[in-house]
């Protein structure tokens, strides 16, 4: 297609079913006939090397169209305009695009509104920031043990994708009641595989509780590090968050995490607000005594 474009073949296609549209009166007109014998002298121009100049095809097609010849005019088709990665060429900014409704056309818009959609859900799961409650907690840890603690919990995270990828935490079990009702399997398959989903989340849980009591901290600290690892990662390279780990290991830990650290800083509130009023009553009775 970039090859025809190049070689004007798709300019003069696109002129010829934009005028084809108007309906058979405009087909009539010399002018057409010129874009038909255009098209003809266009397709043996890798033989002649003749090609026709863009001017007279844009000319011509404004004839048959009863328009306006306008200099300098440089129509593409939408899907030219665009680079592999569906976004849009600098150098066609500020150029007028042709949608027809042909194959081409309709196969690029289809693809365009299907990556806008993939796009706007790529934005809203990016991570664009740290929960301040769990960033608050971590940063209160000890240096010496955030380094170890990340590295454990940097692997930890590695062997739970690895399991996850061969299917570690599916039901690959088969049931033998073929002839039960279709829906009564389906609820049984689901069912069978939660539980297998449950299974496999306790015993991770039980693997990260073990880690906590290797490196002598709390399963809460290391919740805390099985988060660090992949989220602050996350936030630095601005990747999409797909999956739900760390908080289908230990999610109940990172609650508890946030809880606390909302109870301590509303006391804190609490108590710069008791100090002012306190401060308060100091200067009033100061004031009355004088």
């Amino acid at each position: 297609l970039k090859a025809n474009w190049e070689r004007r073949v798709g300019v003069i296609g696109t002129a010829l079913t934009r005028v084809a549209a108007q309906g058979r009166e405009k087909m009539l007109t010399p002018e057409y006939a010129e874009l038909a014998l255009c098209f003809s002298q266009e397709m043996d121009a890798i033989k002649t090397g003749q090609h026709v100049p863009r001017d007279h095809i844009n000319a011509l097609e404004n004839k048959c169209l009863g328009l306006r010849s306008r200099a300098g005019s440089d129509r593409i088709p939408s899907f030219l305009a665009y680079d592999d990665n569906l976004l849009l060429k600098d150098s066609h900014k500020q150029k007028r695009f042709v949608d027809e409704d042909n194959l081409v056309s309709n196969i690029f818009k289809c693809a365009k509104e299907q990556y806008d959609k993939l796009a706007a859900f790529r934005d809203r799961n990016v991570v664009h920031h740290l929960d301040p409650d769990l960033r608050g907690a971590w940063n209160e840890v000890d240096e010496v043990d955030k380094r170890k603690l990340l590295d454990a919990a940097s692997e930890f995270w590695k062997d739970f994708k690895k399991k996850s990828k061969r299917g570690a935490f599916s039901s690959d079990q088969r049931r033998s009641d073929k002839g039960s009702w279709f829906r009564k399997e389906v609820k049984r398959e689901i069912s069978h595989a939660s539980a297998s989903l449950d299974d496999c989340c306790r015993q991770e849980h039980s693997r990260a509780r073990a880690l906590a009591v290797k490196y002598k901290v709390s399963m809460s600290v290391f919740a805390l590090s099985l988060w660090a690892a992949k989220y602050i990662d996350y936030y630095e390279k601005k990747l999409v968050d797909t999956c739900r780990f760390p908080w289908n290991i230990v999610g109940e830990e990172l609650l508890n995490v946030k809880r606390q650290k909302r109870l301590r800083n509303q006391l804190l509130v609490d108590e710069d607000v008791l100090q002012k009023i306190l401060s308060r009553l100091r200067q009033k009775e100061h004031h009355s005594s004088e």
